[in-house]
């Protein structure tokens, strides 16, 4: 019988909640006052012009995603994009 907490796997609700959880404490505690101190006024304006940039992203990775179905995410899109060659290997670390 296992105990509570010996998975030897994480699952979807698992990695949703980690990434959930990262993007949580990074993005809005972390970096929320620095936004308010540079944009003022239109910290609103800046959230919404990076949410249309974010779901440009998304769409973009998800076409990708379809296209080039393997576990290499963004490196592997790179390679099939600029070759195996100093380009794709200098922006994959970039990327990092």
């Amino acid at each position: 019988m296992k105990k509570q907490g010996q998975n030897k796997f994480i699952g979807v609700v698992g990695a949703t909640t980690i990434g959930v959880g990262g993007m949580m404490g990074a993005g809005l505690y972390t970096l929320l006052s620095l936004a308010a101190k540079s944009a003022g006024i239109w910290l609103p304006l800046s959230f919404l012009i990076g949410g249309v940039v974010v779901a440009f992203s998304v769409y973009s990775y998800s076409k990708l995603g379809m296209k080039y179905p393997d576990r290499g995410g963004a490196a592997k899109f790179l390679l099939k994009g600029f070759g195996d060659g100093l380009l794709a290997g200098g922006l994959n670390v970039f990327s990092i």
